[in-house]
């Protein structure tokens, strides 16, 4: 039988009871903010790594490659990390 591992603990669980909603979105913003943050470490994708795995693809020349790096770099804003 599968165990759920549960984010809140029991003594949060009873806190967050008592909340009012100031407290409560507060609360709610935290988590979502913490949550945020973690997939933005998780998710972090360098557009270099990229266009050196796609320069061991074959049909891929210099100028494709060039076309693609300016793309990703105009969807990321220019920024190096997705």
């Amino acid at each position: 039988m599968k165990q759920h591992k549960y984010i809140i603990n029991r003594k949060t669980y009873k806190t967050v009871k008592q909340y009012d909603h100031e407290q409560f979105d507060a609360f709610c913003a935290k988590i979502y903010t913490k949550g945020w943050e973690d997939g933005q470490r998780a998710g972090k994708i360098i557009t270099d790594d990229i266009i050196d795995a796609l320069r061991s693809v074959k049909g891929i020349g210099p100028s494709t490659l060039n076309n693609i790096k300016a793309a990703l770099e105009e969807k990321l804003g220019g920024r190096k990390e997705a």
